[in-house]
């Protein structure tokens, strides 16, 4: 346990990515798929401009969110409209993961991200990607819930867990059980 919950992906670990990995499992990663469109985006703009307080503009919101790859529930509802980044958790968490990763800055693709988005490097990002949102991201920016690590600090665990009893349909209470 100690290992899963502090030293997750690490060599010899219960939990570990594979470093080969087929395009067809990677295209099947719907943030991994956002995080290149945006990388692409970004090297197509050579740069995008910013809003006031440091969002993406809307105009690259509803270019990204019309890929399809994250849909919002209350969006597709009509209970609200994509007006602004924090509308999308999924929009909001790939703007901030790609900065924390060293793939952007600020508005502009770092060199990094453009060396990542070459097709033979997708299993380097989707590892980039996996260990800056388990490590480094905050998941409690999104949740509200005063422990900033309950259920982040377990996510390796919830994987090994998957693996285990994965095979067969479980309900959610049968994993929250052994959480």
């Amino acid at each position: 346990m100690h290992q899963l919950l502090f030293h997750p992906l690490e060599p010899g670990g219960v939990v570990w990515l594979r470093t080969e990995v087929p395009n067809e499992a990677l295209d099947q990663i719907p943030f991994l798929r956002l995080t290149e469109a945006f990388l692409r985006l970004l090297h197509r703009e050579g740069g995008i401009r910013l809003t006031p307080l440091g969002a993406l503009p809307l105009k690259y919101l509803r270019e990204l969110y019309a890929l399809g790859f994250i849909l919002e529930p209350d969006v597709e509802t009509g209970i609200h409209k994509l007006h602004r980044e924090i509308d999308s958790l999924a929009l909001t968490t790939l703007h901030q993961t790609t900065r924390l990763a060293r793939l952007a800055r600020g508005q502009l693709l770092t060199k990094q991200g453009s060396q990542l988005l070459a097709a033979n490097q997708r299993p380097v990002l989707w590892q980039l990607v996996l260990h800056t949102f388990t490590a480094r991201f905050s998941w409690a920016s999104h949740d509200g819930y005063a422990s900033p690590k309950a259920g982040q600090m377990g996510w390796a665990y919830s994987v090994y867990l998957l693996a285990r009893f994965g095979a067969a349909v479980h309900p959610v209470s049968f994993y929250a059980a052994h959480y």
